[in-house]
């Protein structure tokens, strides 16, 4: 994998960079850790940051394509050492999905409130370089549109009423052969699904949005967004268990049709990655991304 070594000189810095070309974007992207180091010397005064699986992300709508570390090799502790302060911070999640409000209690984060996005979820997947793409735009949307609900609900300022966090995410499946899956529509669909990822490999992608509300960046309120990738082994499924399992009612509220914490696990013969990620919420990734943010918002 290549990696992009960035500089920071303020804790407050972003971790993407923005260019209006995307050749100088590719460029950037192939440098290697031993170049990167001879063009920035390792100094005491200048942080750094690895930032690894670098991606160029075209970003249609403004015109610009930005680069952004997929994970963050960062300095700071997990987030078990942060949990009191963040417990005590005002956190939001950006889903109504069951299983990554309880993903987030199991880190411990207890008081996490839940205010599902109305997004519509209709981005063109082909406007973003692969699924992993479109999942983190996703999931960028899913917070902005909370983010508004409560600038609206406070009359239109950043006030007390704004949370400090606000955690938004997408999953989606990608097929051996490409397609992107979201949740099935209806039972048709739900056994299509399933008929695709029999007797092969697919892709769990998770994106994660990172919104702080009450920290100012230069484009106005902080963002941090990131994707995690698992990719999920199935065995050869026949007619008889695609039709059962459909009709247990599992697959119509999970990316894919099917959930790997249900029956659908007798399934599936391996992951390579993130359990919690096939789940629908990457629970080492966010850990790691939230810790290295929470100086910018625990006083």
């Amino acid at each position: 994998m290549q990696r992009l070594l960035l500089a920071r000189a303020h804790p407050t810095h972003t971790r993407a960079l923005r260019f209006t070309s995307p050749l100088l974007c590719r460029f950037v992207c192939r440098l290697n850790l031993t170049r990167a180091r001879r063009a920035l010397p390792m100094t005491p005064e200048r942080e750094r940051e690895i930032i690894t699986h670098n991606e160029c992300t075209a970003q249609p709508s403004q015109g610009v394509v930005v680069v952004t570390g997929r994970s963050v090799e960062s300095r700071g502790r997990m987030i078990l050492t942060h949990v009191t302060a963040l417990n005590a911070s005002h956190i939001v999640l950006a889903s109504g999905s069951p299983r990554r409000r309880d993903i987030l209690r199991a880190l411990g984060l207890t008081d996490v409130v839940v205010r599902a996005s109305s997004f519509a979820e209709d981005l063109d997947k082909n406007a973003y370089d692969g699924a992993h793409a479109y999942a983190q735009a996703t999931a960028m949307a899913k917070a902005r549109d909370v983010y508004e609900m409560f600038v609206r609900d406070g009359g239109g300022d950043v006030g007390d009423g704004v949370p400090d966090v606000i955690i938004g995410a997408d999953t989606v499946v990608e097929s051996r052969d490409g397609a992107v899956m979201e949740k099935p529509s209806d039972e048709r669909e739900a056994k299509d699904m399933l008929r695709a990822l029999s007797n092969g490999s697919s892709k769990v992608h998770t994106g994660v949005a990172i919104l702080l509300p009450k920290v100012s960046a230069v484009t106005g309120v902080f963002e941090r967004g990131f994707s995690e990738t698992t990719t999920v082994e199935f065995a050869e499924l026949t007619e008889e268990e695609i039709d059962a399992y459909v009709a247990t009612g599992e697959p119509f509220d999970k990316a894919g049709g099917y959930g790997i914490q249900g029956q659908a696990a007798a399934f599936i013969k391996g992951i390579v990655g993130d359990y919690y990620n096939v789940m629908g919420f990457p629970m080492h990734a966010f850990s790691r991304e939230l810790s290295a943010l929470v100086p910018l918002f625990v006083k």
